[in-house]
């Protein structure tokens, strides 16, 4: 059994976990340090889209002489306390609770395709060839503007790839959030994309301290 930690939202707390993407209105978001965006600004979108999780905090056991890192889904209890299962060796089995609900809101009606995942590496250098610890999809059929549709919820996961592991205990990582959609979001060819960096365990005693930006200020609205 391992000690574990929990990296996401800001220092993992329930309040701070609930997470909406979308990208702030500016007139351009290049020089962000803890999002990079393709596609115009939302201030010039006419229908933008927001993606609500409820819960983005990951378990992260470190590595020892006998596992590799050990990074899995943490789940909501009847609490509504974000917890960790008992962590084993890698690879984590996955847990029988999902991770998170989610839910989309916009201005406009539409359909499409919604792409989670989780990556080793900087959401400002973002890159295809980041590892990817988790990929979930979902399909959406948006047909009442204005109002949240609630989605099916974010599945339980661990990592499989001990060298993927080994590269994000390394590096850190970041979530890539992406759309599919000719009718909704801001961007071009019907497909857009954020990057989030994912907040580091150690920042929850030092949020000031070198790479802890994303824990620091972690938005509250953010939009596809």
């Amino acid at each position: 059994m391992f000690k574990h930690d929990c990296w996401g939202g800001r220092f993992c707390s329930r309040a701070a976990s609930t997470f909406t993407l979308a990208l702030l209105a500016c007139a351009s978001c290049a020089d962000d340090t803890r999002t990079k965006s393709a596609g115009e600004s939302v201030a010039s979108c006419d229908c933008p889209i927001d993606w609500e999780l409820e819960n983005v905090s990951l378990c992260v056991a470190p590595h020892t002489n006998y596992s590799p890192p050990v990074i899995f889904s943490s789940h909501v209890d009847a609490d509504g306390d974000f917890v960790c299962d008992a962590t084993q060796r890698f690879p984590q089995p996955v847990s029988s609770e999902p991770w998170s609900t989610q839910r989309i809101r916009s201005r406009c009606s539409g359909q499409g395709t919604l792409t989670l995942r989780i990556r080793q590496g900087r959401a400002r250098e973002a890159s295809a060839s980041d590892c990817v610890l988790n990929e979930q999809t979902f399909e959406f059929d948006y047909a009442q503007p204005n109002r949240a549709l609630e989605l099916a919820e974010v599945a339980a996961w661990s990592a499989q790839s001990e060298a993927c592991s080994r590269a994000f205990e390394d590096t850190g990582g970041y979530f890539e959030f992406r759309v599919e959609s000719e009718a909704l979001g801001c961007g071009a060819s019907g497909e857009k994309v954020n990057y989030v960096d994912i907040c580091l365990a150690r920042c929850r005693d030092d949020p000031s301290g070198e790479g802890c930006e994303a824990c620091a200020d972690t938005p509250e609205q953010n939009r596809l």
